[in-house]
Order: structure tokens, then C-alpha cells, then sequence
């Protein structure tokens, strides 16, 4: 899978003027299998990029494209199959234990009104695992550390 960034511009004013502009004429690309980071100070737009990739925000100029296909051509429901991100400060006000937070990551995949399958919990197992928490799946997430959460 390749994203592409081509000449994306944003601004969350109205008036989009060059000096309100958050992002401005960015090109770029990523591919599967790599590691990116976003470095920039606060309030420089990183968040607003990845909002642009995934879908939530809608640039004002230029596109944003998976593999090709603009992103604003997905449904929601496709999109969320193949892009995830994961908030670095996301407060869960319900206390839902480790494996069901886990297993919301498999919503795009479970038919509405229907419980997890065999393979959604295979799968949550498999993270659990490799992110060395499995003796956290019961616990509730309003009851683990910072670090805990983060992990």
C-alpha cells in the first residue's frame, strides 16, 4: 500500500488566506512497511496531516491518495480497514476491560449487532501476546497505569 500526498493544503479558518493556511502545499508519500515520524512543534500540524490521510479532514487543495484512489472515495467502514491511528492522549470514561478495548480495533470487521468471531479474538490474542500485556486482558482500562494504557 502507498499513501500520497500531492500539493495538500488546509486551513480551519474560513478565510484561507497563505497566513491561515495549517498545512500548505505538503507532497509526500508512505509506504507499507516502513517506519515515519511527524516531528514539528505544537500546534504545526501534525495531527492535521494524519487527519487528512485518514479520511476525517478533507483537504482544501490537492488530494490524498491510497494506492491511486483518493482517500474522500472510501467509506468509512473500508477505510478503517486499512488505516488506524491511535490517539497519544484518549480518555475512556467506561470501564472496559484490556481485550474489548482491543477488540474494538476489529469493528470494521464484525457484521453491526453481532459478537466478535473465533478470528477477532484469535487476532486480539495475537496483540495481547506480542505487546506482552495478555495478563492485562481482564483488567479494566481505567485501572491500569500510564504506562500500561500507553502500551
Amino acid at each position: 500500500m502507498k499513501i500520497s500526498l500531492n500539493h495538500i493544503s488546509f486551513s480551519y479558518d474560513a478565510d484561507s488566506s497563505p497566513a491561515g493556511m495549517i498545512i500548505k502545499d505538503f507532497r509526500g508519500s508512505f509506504t507499507a512497511g516502513a517506519f515515519y515520524s511527524v516531528i514539528g512543534p505544537n500546534g504545526s500540524g501534525k495531527t492535521t496531516l494524519l487527519d487528512l490521510i485518514s479520511g476525517f479532514l478533507k483537504p482544501l487543495s490537492g488530494a490524498v491518495k491510497m494506492d491511486g484512489t483518493p482517500v474522500v472515495s472510501f467509506s468509512k467502514k473500508s477505510l478503517a480497514r486499512v488505516i488506524s491511528i491511535v490517539s497519544q492522549d484518549h480518555a475512556v470514561n467506561f470501564p472496559f476491560s484490556v481485550k474489548d478495548i482491543i477488540l474494538m480495533g476489529r469493528h470494521p470487521y464484525i457484521p453491526r449487532f453481532s459478537p466478535p468471531s473465533a478470528e477477532d479474538l484469535n487476532r486480539a490474542e495475537t496483540v495481547m501476546e506480542t505487546c506482552g500485556m495478555s495478563h492485562l486482558q481482564d483488567r479494566k482500562i481505567n485501572e491500569l497505569s500510564g504506562g500500561e494504557r500507553q502500551r
